[in-house]
């Protein structure tokens, strides 16, 4: 049988009649049931307000896409009215048609589509998906054909960027300086600083920071450079570097990193000895913070609870927070609920219960990782932990649980992105979350 002819048997047998045994057996597939789903969520997304509305279907279109039915996804975004829902939406689709498809094809139905706007958004997810593939040449050709200077400027940006994430230094900075614009080729550059810094090339990091044009990068890029230093033993050069910055705002950032490898290398006093030479109370709160994080993720409880201790009735929120976390995550959750409580801001009780609430859901301890997220104060506040919950125990094999437990939110809008990461989870897939 020639090829020609194998072809019509196929599209013959696709329009036979199913049998009532194969209806059921696709509807009781992991498709059927997504597709069920997320049926569930279009109809709850009617019942809502209009703004709610576009949110939910903007997110029913992202699940479609991020479980790589693309075409589905492209048809539900044109009923998303314009506007950030939709095209954040679109741009999930141009990443799942980078993944799925070929680079001509999925630039083609790119193309094909009538709004340039649109057309733009998924070019610029293409783009992107490409560029993450480490696709230079692709993903640069498919940034050339979006319509709009800003949103193509902003592509190139990511997509440089995103090289510089992943290790391809030359080809990012080749492209960040053809940007034609100073604080984006600044972010790329400083991306590409903090790559080169982790990788311990010291003198690479320091060459590409005379190029960076937009000072504002360059504090985040150098602390990272003084951190590697500590790292590698190299103490007095990262503290001669950094005493040649005399900005103190630019100081702060510099010692965000600087005094977490301090820390690290049990220093703890040398950092607070820098922090001490900073006079803005709000940056020094967030350096202490800084240093009790870095001691809690070394699970050395007992010294970030003394740090908090030296600072008397001064101790930034953020720095309990941080305490509340490792206690948590040491198991002493009776201890890490009595400080989260013992805040006095609301916000900072929120943030400490919500820490609290993800080492329980990191350990897949969901009931109590529920309860706990049932003591915070916001409707909202509450709705979002469930969520995030909900995707969790769905991505661990426990989607029957994360259905029951999504229905059971408070908030409808936030009900139907529950149901939504659970059919994605259904299928194998993960819910590609707009960035």
């Amino acid at each position: 049988m020639s090829l020609k002819d194998k072809k019509k048997e196929k599209e013959k047998a696709s329009k036979a009649p199913k049998s009532k045994k194969d209806k059921k057996e696709k509807k009781d597939s992991p498709e059927g049931q997504a597709r069920q789903i997320l049926r569930d969520a279009s109809k709850m997304a009617q019942d809502l307000n209009e703004e709610d509305q576009q949110l939910a279907k903007a997110d029913i279109c992202s699940a479609h896409a991020s479980m790589e039915l693309c075409n589905e996804a492209l048809a539900l975004a044109k009923g998303v009215n314009p506007g950030n829902p939709r095209w954040r939406a679109l741009t999930i689709v141009g990443k799942a048609l980078g993944r799925c498809q070929t680079h001509k094809e999925s630039v083609e139905l790119a193309l094909s589509l009538k709004d340039a706007e649109d057309r733009d958004y998924v070019l610029d997810g293409i783009a992107r998906s490409l560029a993450t593939l480490e696709k230079v040449d692709d993903a640069l050709e498919v940034v050339e054909k979006i319509e709009s200077k800003t949103r193509r400027l902003q592509s190139q940006a990511a997509v440089a960027e995103a090289l510089a994430i992943k290790g391809q230094i030359t080809a990012a900075v080749q492209v960040a300086e053809k940007l034609g614009d100073k604080e984006k080729a600044g972010r790329v550059l400083s991306s590409a600083i903090v790559t080169l810094a982790k990788d311990n090339r010291i003198s690479d990091s320091l060459n590409l920071l005379d190029n960076i044009e937009d000072e504002g990068w360059v504090p985040e890029a150098l602390g990272e450079v003084c951190a590697s230093l500590v790292r590698m033993r190299e103490l007095p050069k990262a503290l001669e570097l950094f005493g040649t910055v005399n900005n103190e705002d630019h100081q702060t950032v510099i010692l965000a990193p600087l005094i977490g490898a301090l820390v690290e290398d049990r220093k703890e006093s040398m950092a607070l000895a820098l922090i001490g030479n900073i006079d803005n109370r709000y940056a020094r709160a967030i350096l202490i913070s800084k240093i009790v994080g870095v001691l809690v993720e070394a699970q050395e409880i007992k010294k970030a609870i003394q740090v908090t201790e030296r600072m008397d009735d001064d101790v930034p929120p953020d720095a309990l927070i941080e305490v509340a976390r490792g206690l948590a995550e040491l198991g002493e959750m009776k201890q890490a609920l009595q400080i989260a409580m013992r805040l006095e801001v609301k916000g900072s009780r929120i943030a400490a219960l919500t820490e609290i609430a993800h080492v329980l859901t990191k350990a897949e301890r969901y009931q109590d990782a529920l309860d706990v997220t049932r003591e915070l104060e916001r409707k909202k506040a509450r709705s979002v932990e469930q969520l995030r919950i909900v995707k969790a125990m769905a991505e661990n094999g426990h989607p029957d649980d994360a259905l029951t437990i999504s229905k059971e939110i408070e908030t409808s809008l936030y009900q139907i992105y529950g149901l939504n990461r659970v059919a994605v989870a259904i299928t194998g897939h993960v819910f590609e979350e707009y960035v």
